[in-house]
């Protein structure tokens, strides 16, 4: 897999089950990842994946069942993600209503 080809994580992911001629149901069985995770990852509906710490794990087992770079692949979530933050001063937000120190 080259990076410098600009595919997206669905084309990569598209292109490497094909080459293996494996199927969605094969990699979920040999991953243990439930099947309609991996159909959301091989179709792209981010919007239906879990939280980020499962993505990257995903994709790591993914990664081992097609002999592709896990970093590679994550490399290319995150791109596709387009994490928002606003840098440092990123942080969670506070209760409003609890008592403040004085």
């Amino acid at each position: 897999m080259e990076p410098k080809t600009h595919k997206t994580l669905k084309e990569v992911l598209n292109e490497q089950l094909g080459a293996r001629g494996m199927t969605i149901e094969k990699l979920s069985q040999q991953t243990s990842i439930i099947e309609r995770h991996l159909e959301a990852l091989f179709h792209g509906d981010i919007k239906r994946l879990p939280a980020l710490p499962y993505v990257h794990g995903y994709l790591k087992k993914i990664s081992e069942a097609l002999g592709i770079k896990g970093e590679e692949l994550w490399a290319l979530y995150r791109n596709e993600l387009l994490l928002k933050s606003s840098g440092p001063l990123d942080r969670l937000p506070t209760n409003r209503y609890a008592i403040r120190r004085v």
